[in-house]
């Protein structure tokens, strides 16, 4: 079954994954703690619904990433490395608990987004809401796999 951020089990179970973590949780692959995990999907969340509409075009390659990378394939490859905007600059002021909370926060505000998503991905070039949704819900998995929960 394909999940997305759009109905109330498969934001729960997102949430129920997030609960499991604890400032020790530590990671199977990768160079995030978890405090740097959460941070990073919060913040990776947060810009997407802060996203405006381009009118920007998308490739035929991206397209068929989009199709790769949303919908074919079980996850997400594991050590894809993330841009320096999307970690926190010091790593020592985040509190794991606020991080925690206030990404459970951005799960149920993509969740109950009554708009269109709007934004251009870097790989998979235009997306829908629907798209979106699909996309945080995979990152999620990714991340929350990567810390075994």
């Amino acid at each position: 079954m394909k999940r997305y951020l759009l109905d109330t089990e498969s934001e729960e179970q997102i949430i129920n994954r997030i609960m499991k973590l604890s400032p020790t949780s530590q990671r199977s692959w990768g160079n995030m703690t978890v405090n740097e995990m959460l941070f990073h999907c919060r913040k990776v969340n947060n810009e997407i619904l802060q996203a405006i509409q381009q009118n920007n075009t998308t490739t035929v390659k991206q397209k068929i990433m989009k199709t790769i990378g949303l919908y074919l394939m079980k996850g997400f490859p594991k050590g894809i490395k993330t841009g320096s905007k999307y970690l926190p600059e010091l790593m020592d002021n985040i509190d794991f608990k606020k991080v925690q909370s206030e990404l459970i926060d951005s799960i149920r505000e993509v969740s109950n987004y009554n708009h269109p998503i709007y934004g251009k991905h870097p790989f998979f070039g235009q997306l829908n809401t629907k798209e979106w949704r699909r996309f945080i819900w995979k990152h999620m998995d990714h991340h929350l796999k990567q810390f075994n929960v």
